[in-house]
């Protein structure tokens, strides 16, 4: 942290000039001030503080396997890896015999390729792979269920699920691994992959007995992309399945993926070589957690406004006579093409933290914050909130939500608290209606974050 904090002050009266700033139009606007009980056309003033440190900044990853819905997502790319569990329960094993009375028939995975992503940015990760990777299969078998195991195994919910995952994952279950080389070769978006069983379980499957339950945990090592997979049960042809063949004869009563696939789940981690260090990864779930430090913006606050951060009344002892119209904070951007996957710009999206002040104490409470942009400007110099677009260097994430509580409540003890999370990509920065949903992997690093400084900008007007 500096000795000597460097307070920039940019004070401007804005009649209706800010209000296009803030708003898609003067509707927007006059309708949001007069909810607010700030009259329009009052015009609002600007405060801009650079040089701010953060109380604090940490990187939060959430481990937990979380449910998949058309694709599913595995490899590595970008200091974070993604891998694969899934689910298939089977009322009846009257198909597992074949693999013993016929030489030569074994089990395998078979995943296709999600042809709709692959179409869609065959340049940004154009096909054919021809990747040389170790597959890992760990695997836990459960058979002979009687009708009421199954009955509630079909039930579980996916979120009970998802937390006996992480059993399997700390090995506190039965749980066998096995891991082979594998060249994927995979030369159109229709192309699929056979994931070969362990011969262990080559043989469970020959042996089990009435219904069974089978989890398969599923990575591949040495990758340098992430793939992605068609996942649902609902895209017929294309989900995964259990195939039962022979190297020349394939099993004519293979069990339809819609009746055995139960569920597929995706779990993602960091792998930085620095796990301290303060970079923020988009396509697994990760959080940037800030802190600003709200003594120093009251500060700045109280010299170039004065007395009108007074209360109005001892009624209304919770807040003072401005009111936040809206409010961002600014972070060095990162124009790196090598840290985005697909090469196109990636949003920054913010959700503030709001304490809650009562008898009880302070209970915090997050919000998603909703960002309103010029229409105007995005056309002219893209989105404020971009990584990877060339034409910033700078990009400004909005907090209006927390900052404008905070105002009202910072001499009870509250906070200025965001959380960060990087969105799927922009497909064109400078159209407002032209957004992906496909997610992203990329790499936003900040720094040290004892280093780290942003810059803080306030619309304030005044209430009536």
């Amino acid at each position: 942290m500096r000795p000597n904090r460097l307070w920039i002050f940019a004070l401007a009266l804005v009649v209706t000039g800010l209000v296009a700033c803030v708003f898609d139009d003067k509707a927007d606007s006059s309708a949001w001030l007069d909810q607010s009980k700030v009259p329009a056309g009052i015009g609002s003033e600007k405060l801009v503080i650079a040089e701010v440190p953060l109380v604090t900044a940490r990187i939060g990853t959430d481990s937990l396997p979380f449910w998949v819905g058309s694709t599913g997502n595995i490899g590595s790319a970008l200091g974070s890896t993604q891998e694969l569990f899934f689910e298939m329960l089977v009322l009846d094993s009257l198909s597992l015999p074949w693999l013993q009375e016929h030489a030569g028939a074994r089990a395998d995975l078979m995943l296709t390729l999600d042809s709709t992503f692959y179409n869609y940015f065959s340049q940004g990760d154009s096909l054919p792979f021809y990747d040389a990777l170790t597959v890992k299969v760990g695997w836990s078998l459960e058979s002979d269920l009687t009708t009421e195991q199954s009955d509630s195994l079909y039930t579980l919910p996916d979120t009970t699920w998802h937390r006996t995952l992480l059993n399997l994952i700390r090995k506190e279950v039965t749980w066998a691994d096995s891991s082979y080389p594998l060249v994927l070769s995979l030369d159109g978006a229709a192309s699929s992959v056979l994931i070969s069983l362990p011969p262990a379980l080559q043989v469970a499957l020959q042996q089990a007995q009435g219904a069974f339950r089978l989890q398969l945990h599923l990575k591949f090592d040495g990758a340098q992309r992430i793939y992605r997979f068609q996942a649902s049960s609902s895209t017929r042809g294309g989900a995964p399945k259990l195939l039962i063949h022979a190297d020349t004869l394939n099993y004519a009563g293979l069990i339809d993926s819609s009746d055995f696939l139960n569920r597929v789940a995706q779990v993602g981690f960091n792998t930085e070589a620095c796990p301290d260090c303060l970079v923020l990864h988009g396509g697994i779930r990760e959080s940037l957690n800030v802190e600003i430090p709200g003594d120093s913006i009251w500060a700045a606050l109280k010299r170039a406004l004065g007395d009108s951060l007074l209360a109005t009344s001892q009624i209304d002892s919770l807040y003072t006579d401005q009111i936040v119209v809206q409010a961002s904070i600014d972070f060095p951007s990162d124009v790196d093409s090598h840290n985005n996957e697909l090469g196109y710009p990636v949003p920054v999206r913010a959700s503030s933290l709001l304490d809650s002040i009562s008898a009880a104490g302070v209970v915090g409470g997050m919000i998603a914050e909703l960002s309103r942009f010029d229409t105007t400007d995005i056309r002219a110099n893209g989105y404020p909130n971009l990584l990877f677009f060339p034409e910033r260097d700078t990009l400004s994430v909005q907090v209006t939500y927390g900052v404008r509580y905070w105002l009202q409540s910072a001499r009870l003890g509250s906070r200025i608290r965001a959380t960060l999370r990087l969105g799927p990509p922009v497909l064109s920065p400078k159209d407002p209606e032209l957004q992906s949903s496909f997610s992203s992997h990329s790499r936003w690093d900040l720094g040290n974050p004892d280093s780290l400084r942003v810059r803080v900008q306030v619309w304030l007007t005044e209430k009536r």
